[in-house]
């Protein structure tokens, strides 16, 4: 990342920040800035705009995105284990899903006509609403966290990269 410690941003920090978290990729430990967490998102949401490479550059970044997305989360103060709720939240939806899709295709060769046609899938749909207002709420939660601004000092998870705290990076290397 760049030692820029002003606010300015300009491309060589855009650049600069977004290669630093790529090549973080395998570091899920110590603390991402907001800035450092923002600046790759959003380039990566422009890059998803491009037809084709959005799709590759989604598929490229999975890793840095998760690995920032935790490295944020450590910055407040709070486990990383928040970041992959939203991957058990979103299972559970899937699993939901396929039961209400395939519940009538394939409902008389697992003898589930009987309760899918009785109104059971009316269970299905209120769990689905229900888990889908709860990732609502946990999309916003994690939201809310992500613009907070980090905890000052030291924490459980590292030093404070904000105040020039140097931490380590996947080599080993000390790094500014």
């Amino acid at each position: 990342m760049s030692a820029d410690t002003t606010n300015n941003i300009n491309f060589k920090v855009i650049k600069d920040t977004y290669i630093g978290v790529l090549k973080e990729y395998p570091v899920f430990n110590g603390r991402a800035r907001r800035r450092e967490f923002w600046i790759f998102f959003f380039v990566n949401l422009v890059l998803g705009l491009i037809p084709f490479i959005g799709q590759l550059v989604s598929l490229l970044t999975c890793i840095p995105s998760i690995a920032v997305g935790v490295r944020r989360l450590h910055d407040t103060n709070r486990s990383g284990f928040w970041y992959f709720l939203g991957a058990i939240i979103f299972l559970v939806l899937l699993v939901l899903v396929a039961v209400m899709s395939f519940g009538g295709i394939f409902g008389g060769i697992f003898g589930f006509y009987g309760f899918y046609f009785s109104g059971g899938y009316k269970i299905f749909l209120a769990l689905m609403v229900i888990i889908s207002l709860v990732a609502l709420a946990y999309g916003i939660i994690l939201l809310v966290w992500a613009v907070q601004e980090g905890t000052r000092g030291s924490n459980k998870y590292g030093p404070d990269p904000k105040r020039g705290a140097v931490r380590r990076t996947a080599s080993g290397a000390r790094k500014r």
